[in-house]
C-alpha cells in the first residue's frame, strides 16, 4: 500500500485533511470529546484545534490512537491521504536517483547496487517513468524526506512548462560534481524559474531562472551548468 501525496501546498493539504477527518467523524456518528476518551487521550484539545484551524494536522500518534478506536481503520483514511491498492492497481518503478541539497557526486544515477524498486499506483506511467527519493533540500517543505517521486525524462514531456510544475534539476560545478534535487517551477515577471521549495535555511538557493522556451540541454547559472533532467508525475511516500 502507498500514500499518495498530491501536488499542493502544505495549507491546501491541510484543509482537505480536515474535510477527510470531519467526514470520517460523520460517516462513524463520532464526537471529539468522546472520541479522544475512547482513544485514550488526555482530552480532545488536539482534534478541536486542528478542525478549528489552528494546527495544520495531528500527530500520527494521535492518529493511530484515533484510527484504533474504528477497528480495520488507516491513518490514511483519517486525512484522506490513502489509496488502497490491489496488486493489478501497482507496477513497480526503479528508484535510480537520489535528489538532495547540498551533496555533490561523480554520478547523476545512484550506483547500481543502491538503486531499488517501489510499487507505486498505476495511472498510466509511460515505459520511461523512473523514481527519484526525495531527500533534504528537495522540495521538503511540502513533502516529507524520503518520499518518492515518479518521473520522466525531460526530453520525452511533450506539455509546456507552467508554474507549479515539479521538475528533476541537475546542477554540474566546474570540477565536473554533480546535484540533483527536484524542484518547482514558478513564474515571474513573464518568465519561468526553478526555486527550491526547502524547509532547511542552510540549503536554499536563489531561483534560477529557465532560459526562455527551454527545450532542454544545459545552461549556466553562476558558473554552474543547469540541466532540466526530468519532470514529475507524481510524488508518494511508503506507508
Amino acid at each position: 500500500m502507498v500514500r499518495l501525496y498530491e501536488d499542493h501546498a502544505v495549507g491546501g493539504r491541510a484543509t482537505r485533511r480536515r474535510r477527510a477527518l470531519r467526514q470520517f467523524m460523520a460517516t462513524h456518528n463520532l464526537k471529539p470529546a468522546e472520541w479522544a476518551k475512547q482513544a485514550g487521550l488526555n482530552s480532545a484539545n488536539a482534534i478541536y484545534n486542528f478542525l478549528q484551524g489552528r494546527t495544520q494536522s495531528l500527530s500520527l500518534e494521535t492518529l493511530g490512537r484515533l484510527a484504533k478506536v474504528v477497528p480495520g481503520t488507516t491513518v490514511g483514511q483519517l486525512t484522506g491521504e490513502i489509496i488502497s491498492l490491489t496488486a493489478r492497481e501497482t507496477r513497480t518503478v526503479t528508484i535510480r536517483m537520489a535528489a538532495e541539497g547540498g551533496i555533490w557526486m561523480r554520478g547523476a544515477e545512484l550506483e547500481p547496487g543502491r538503486q531499488y524498486e517501489v510499487a507505486v499506483p498505476d495511472v498510466e506511467l509511460p515505459p520511461s517513468a523512473y523514481g527519484i527519493e526525495l531527500r533534504r533540500g528537495s522540495l521538503d517543505a511540502i513533502y516529507e524526506p524520503g518520499s518518492i517521486g515518479v518521473c520522466m525524462p525531460f526530453g520525452l514531456f511533450k506539455e509546456t512548462l507552467r508554474a507549479g510544475r515539479k521538475v528533476v534539476v541537475q546542477r554540474v560545478r566546474a570540477d565536473d560534481m554533480i546535484e540533483i534535487t527536484v524542484r518547482e517551477i514558478q513564474a515571474d515577471a513573464g518568465a519561468l524559474w526553478i526555486v527550491t521549495r526547502t524547509a532547511h535555511r542552510g540549503l536554499e538557493t536563489a531561483a534560477i531562472q529557465v532560459p526562455n522556451q527551454y527545450a532542454g540541454g544545459l545552461w549556466l547559472h553562476n558558473g554552474d551548468r543547469v540541466q532540466i533532467l526530468a519532470v514529475m508525475l507524481g510524488i508518494y511516500t511508503k506507508l
